[in-house]
């Protein structure tokens, strides 16, 4: 009967130190999203300025092709 209680104790043990390590592994995962997300809020002010940027040249460029287009008249 010692030798089951021994073996049960072991397979606890074991059961044990797995559980620990999936929690860590968990918690590394959580870690890693938290800063992929904080990357996808970042990246999307990135694009938000360059998109304003964007247009703001887009503009500048259609008042040049008008004064172009007055300076040729």
């Amino acid at each position: 009967m010692k030798n089951t209680n021994s073996t049960q104790d072991r397979e606890i043990s074991l059961a044990e130190q797995a559980a620990a390590e999936a929690a860590q592994h968990f918690s590394n995962l959580q870690s890693v999203i938290i800063d992929l997300d904080q990357t996808i809020t970042d990246l999307s002010e990135v694009i938000s300025g360059l998109t304003e940027e964007k247009r703001v040249l887009e503009e500048d460029n259609e008042e040049l092709r008008r004064i172009i287009e007055q300076l040729k008249a």
